[in-house]
């Protein structure tokens, strides 16, 4: 009897308003065509989380941030050089990401980059962190690479003058950014990147650190971000000659003048152990 009922109110209501079942099956259609064509736009505005954010990479997991490597040791040779292979190969095989390769254009400081088209990066300037130098996993000077995230509705404003520079910027940074501005100031629109060891301990276990094929990201990198071919920007980051068997923690950050945020993880080179355990999952 209830479901006589039930299904008698039902008939009503739609026979009530037949006349606008149109409208709002158009109306449905309309908002879902909508949400799928925009559908990253909206994530990017409610998702919550950062403007822009740094990652390293490789990682042997998404929750790992401990880099165990053994350059005498094939199979972990083996293992890590399979990651940067598959994390690089979007910059090294444009036929990865739809219409890269008919969308890529060379870009530099002084010229904007066309509407349609997006930025190429050669992944020349990386060298040695390249896959013929095994990425430098077979010396002590491993290569570390770190990839930009950022809102696709937020825009990085830029340093224009070193008295912008803040106070916690490294020194070494703030020199670097000086002597190159000076010379060509409209580098100045570049996400600047620093890194260094955690402690004084972490610091002397690092001989130097190199940076390729230069201490920031260039700002035209981020325009057309929304085109298809884009990829996000990246660069590399050479440890030289790390101490073997201690694990030394590292912090690497980003400087713009309305963002700053940094990325941290451990790396160890292990000359003891015979065999090293490492995961296959490859994490972009």
């Amino acid at each position: 009897m209830k479901e006589s009922k039930r299904q008698s109110r039902v008939h009503y209501l739609f026979t009530k308003y037949k006349l606008y079942w149109p409208i709002i099956i158009i109306v449905f259609i309309s908002l879902s065509v909508v949400a799928i064509v925009f559908w990253k736009d909206i994530v990017e505005l409610v998702k919550p989380k950062n403007h822009m954010y740094l990652e390293f990479h490789p990682k042997s997991s998404d929750d790992d941030t401990l880099i165990i490597y053994s350059k005498e040791n094939t199979e972990s040779l083996s293992n890590w050089l399979q990651k940067i292979d598959q994390f690089t190969g979007v910059y090294r095989l444009p036929y990865l990401t739809p219409g890269r390769r008919t969308s890529t254009v060379s870009c530099d400081y002084y010229e904007p980059v066309p509407k349609r088209k997006v930025c190429d990066i050669d992944v020349g300037w990386w060298i040695p962190c390249t896959p013929e130098f095994n990425y430098n996993y077979d010396t002590d000077s491993p290569c570390i690479f770190l990839k930009l995230y950022k809102n696709r509705n937020w825009i990085p404003e830029f340093y224009s003058n070193v008295t912008e520079l803040p106070e916690s910027m490294p020194a070494d940074l703030v020199e670097y950014i000086n002597n190159i501005t000076s010379i060509e100031p409209v580098k100045f629109n570049t996400v600047w990147i620093s890194c260094n060891g955690k402690t004084a301990d972490d610091k002397n276990n690092i001989h130097n650190i190199r940076y390729v094929p230069s201490r920031g990201i260039p700002g035209y990198l981020f325009d057309n971000d929304k085109n298809e071919g884009y990829v996000r920007p990246a660069i590399a980051v050479i440890l030289e000659n790390i101490s073997s068997n201690v694990e030394i923690n590292v912090e690497c950050e980003f400087w713009t003048r309305n963002y700053h945020g940094s990325t941290e993880f451990q790396i160890l080179q292990d000359t003891q152990t015979s065999l090293i355990e490492t995961t296959t999952e490859i994490i972009y």
